[in-house]
């Protein structure tokens, strides 16, 4: 080497230093008589002649009495030796292959010991960590059920990897399963399907993938995946094959067990009588529904799917209840006129109270009543109740469980019985009012001609006697003008002769003309008469609601307007008093005059809804489905 390299060999002991050799002899004492090379560059100054490895390298006295006691054995025997030794030079280990062997004078005595030392302390280190990764693989493969091969094309011959052989039911020191064993072990549904793929891998030198069934030597199946990569020489051709096998079988067992008990709880959900839905909010889609839909509604459950779909899609895509209402009806969608159209508030409430539910609230269930046209063409009620189910790592909830059930028989029972209540009591009234008029009336009024009679005989010298006769008269006057005017309000003749619009005009005009309340009567879209049971129904519901403004409500104004909408007739009463601080819920269910009102609407197929605050008056919207009558 040139005067510019890193360092210049000048002769072998140092040419031996830089190649990782150490030469040295000892004496019978195993004291150093010559040293071609030092262990270290801390070394290089150091005295070995006469000294003793002990005294070199103190701290390792067991490792060099173990060292010295190898060599013993070889000025013993002349035998050579080879140890693999270990030491601490600077802190550090050192690993050495140390091969010993006699010297000998010229006359062929045993004057000590020769040693050549080869340094292979990065091989020892780096066999340390391979052997700790492949222990690692080896726990790693076990865990996952997950072993390695390779497959010598030529030899036709496999390697496998312990777990390998386990998964096969092998011993895991056994490796030598061939290919022929290995193609018998496949099962026979399998067989021919996966040694045309591999064949295929093979012949185009591809990776591939295939997932078969194995059948142990003790009877049981596994379900095995294999990946593979074809290895091919310089000249193309496939030598080898190495990839993993993988045992999944627990996991195909897991997804059948699951498969099972959904099959299971499908064929029990749709032999049920009710329709039964989960809706997914994170998803934010119907992620089960059962066959209810089928005998309840008479659609097909592909059909019933596409309805509650697009349903459910509005109802979990609306962020207000005014968003999800200005969609209907949905004319475009596979739901036109599907929900009633006075029902279809409904649905998004229990939904909105769920979604928001707070402390105790969060695991209420929700119960609502809502009307589905049939595929026949009428309409089916339904009671649904609204179930949350399932809740996320922070609480909220992720799944509502919603169960209908078809209540249109109870509804029908319900409202004939309303009907029948509400028609007895008309009847009730015609009875008194006729009663009134018929009987009572005339004999006041011959009561009053006989008393008119009596005034004539009485001498008019009896003045004080004419006074009592003038006053009893005029009572009488007064209860029969009382008695026309509770008959005409029980069973008022302008309904019966002129229709509900002139009705209500009177009912308005009289009310104003007491002079309490103002109240202004509009209507539209009405032109012919309407079903005598309407008519009746909402003028009762007009007397009750304008007398509990009159009552209660301390107003000066009023607002009275009927609307017709394509067969969907509109009430609606709005004046300017004191209004309410309670929802429409508890006004109904604690006012004796709301409840009959409530009861009449329900007799009609409708619904009232009710809009009051304090100080801003009440606005109160009644919607009822009809036919109009020629």
């Amino acid at each position: 080497m040139n005067a510019n390299s890193e360092f210049a060999i000048t002769d072998l002991s140092d040419l031996i230093s830089h190649s990782g050799i150490s030469i040295y002899s000892q004496d019978l004492e195993l004291r150093y008589t010559q040293s071609l090379t030092d262990y270290s560059v801390e070394q290089k100054h150091k005295v070995w002649n006469g000294k003793t490895a002990q005294e070199l390298f103190p701290g390792n006295e067991k490792e060099i009495e173990e060292l010295n006691s190898l060599k013993k054995l070889v000025i013993e025997d002349k035998v050579v030796r080879r140890k693999d030794f270990n030491i601490h030079i600077n802190r550090t280990l050192r690993s050495f292959d140390v091969f010993i062997q006699a010297k000998e004078n010229k006359n062929g005595e045993v004057v000590g010991v020769n040693c050549l030392s080869f340094e292979n302390t990065e091989r020892k280190q780096q066999e340390e960590i391979l052997k700790k990764s492949e222990k690692n693989l080896k726990e790693a493969e076990k865990i996952a059920h997950l072993g390695h091969f390779e497959y010598d094309l030529i030899k036709r011959k496999f390697n496998w990897s312990e777990e390998a052989c386990r998964i096969f039911g092998r011993n895991p020191n056994d490796k030598t399963l061939t290919g022929d064993e290995y193609i018998a072990m496949i099962h026979n549904e399998d067989r021919v399907k996966a040694s045309k793929q591999f064949l295929l891998a093979v012949q185009k030198g591809l990776r591939f993938e295939m997932v078969y069934r194995i059948v142990k030597l003790d009877g049981s199946i596994r379900h095995i995946k294999r990946k593979a990569e074809v290895v091919r020489d310089s000249t193309g051709t496939p030598i080898k094959a190495f990839g993993t096998i993988l045992d999944f079988t627990d996991q195909v067992e897991s997804e059948n067990w699951l498969k099972e008990q959904k099959r299971f709880i499908q064929e029990i959900t749709d032999a049920s009588q009710s329709i039964i839905t989960i809706l997914d909010l994170q998803k934010k889609r119907m992620v089960f529904s059962n066959k209810g839909a089928e005998s309840i509604l008479g659609y097909d459950n592909h059909q019933t799917q596409l309805k509650q779909e697009a349903i459910f899609n509005l109802l979990l895509n609306s962020t207000s209840k005014e968003e999800f209402y200005n969609h209907f009806p949905l004319s475009s969608s596979p739901i036109p006129d599907f929900l009633h159209p006075n029902d279809e508030q409904f649905l998004f409430d229990p939904y909105w109270k769920i979604i928001n539910a707070r402390g105790d609230q969060r695991n209420k269930t929700h119960k609502l009543d809502f009307r589905v046209r049939h595929n026949n063409n009428h309409w089916v009620w339904i009671h649904e109740k609204w179930i949350p189910f399932a809740r996320d790592e922070k609480g909220q909830i992720t799944k509502i469980l919603m169960v209908g059930t078809d209540v249109t028989q109870l509804k029908n029972s319900e409202n004939a019985a309303r009907n029948a209540i509400l028609e007895g009591q008309e009847l009730e009234r015609q009875r008194i009012a006729a009663d009134l008029h018929d009987a009572i009336n005339p004999l006041l009024s011959i009561s009053k001609l006989n008393l008119e009679s009596l005034k004539e005989l009485i001498q008019t010298n009896r003045q004080d006697k004419f006074a009592k006769v003038d006053n009893a008269i005029e009572l009488l006057e007064r209860s029969m003008k009382e008695i026309r005017e509770i008959s005409r309000n029980l069973m008022p003749s302008v309904l019966r002769d002129f229709g509900l619009i002139q009705a209500l005009k009177d009912l308005c005009n009289k009310i104003t003309q007491g002079g309490t309340l103002s109240v202004n009567f509009d209507h539209h879209g009405i032109s012919e008469r309407i079903a005598k049971k309407v008519e009746v129904s909402l003028f009762r519901i007009s007397q009750e609601l304008l007398n509990n403004i009159i009552k209660h409500a301390k107003a000066s104004k009023a607002e009275l307007q009927l609307i017709l909408q394509t067969n969907l007739l509109i009430l609606m009463i709005h004046d300017n008093g004191v209004g309410f601080n309670r929802d429409s819920t508890q006004i109904l269910k604690n006012g004796l005059g709301f409840q009959n009102t409530e009861s009449r609407v329900k007799s009609l197929g409708g619904i009232m809804h009710i809009d009051a605050a304090e100080g801003r008056g009440t606005t109160i919207t009644i919607k009822i489905p009809i036919e109009q009558e020629s």
